[in-house]
C-alpha cells in the first residue's frame, strides 16, 4: 500500500471516527436527573443513588446492574443499614 493511500486510509477513520455526535450522558444530583436545569425524579438516577451507598458499603456494584436485575435490586434494598437516601429508589420493595 501506498504512502498516500495509508494517509488518506488515516485521514478517513479520523474523520469517521470524530464525525459522530456526542454521547449523550444523564447527569444525576442523588436521586435527580438534571434536565433543563431541572431536577426531575427519576428511576435511573435512584438505581444509581443505591448503587452509590451499596458501594460506600463496600460492594462493588453499578446502577446498571441494579437496572439489569430486579432480584439484586429487591435485595439490596432489604439490605439493613442503607443511607436515607436510598428510601426512593427502594419504596417498592419497603416492607
Amino acid at each position: 500500500m501506498s504512502r498516500a493511500l495509508k494517509f488518506a486510509a488515516i485521514v478517513v477513520v479520523s474523520l469517521v471516527k470524530f464525525d459522530r455526535p456526542a454521547e449523550a450522558r444523564i447527569l444525576c444530583d442523588h436521586n435527580f436527573q438534571i434536565v433543563n436545569s431541572q431536577r426531575v425524579s427519576t428511576p435511573y438516577c435512584e438505581d444509581e443513588q443505591l448503587a452509590r451507598a451499596l458501594r460506600n458499603h463496600g460492594i462493588k456494584i453499578s446502577g446498571q446492574a441494579l437496572r439489569g436485575n430486579p432480584e439484586l435490586k429487591r435485595e439490596s434494598c432489604l439490605m439493613g443499614g442503607l443511607d436515607v437516601g436510598v428510601e426512593q429508589a427502594c419504596a417498592g420493595y419497603a416492607d
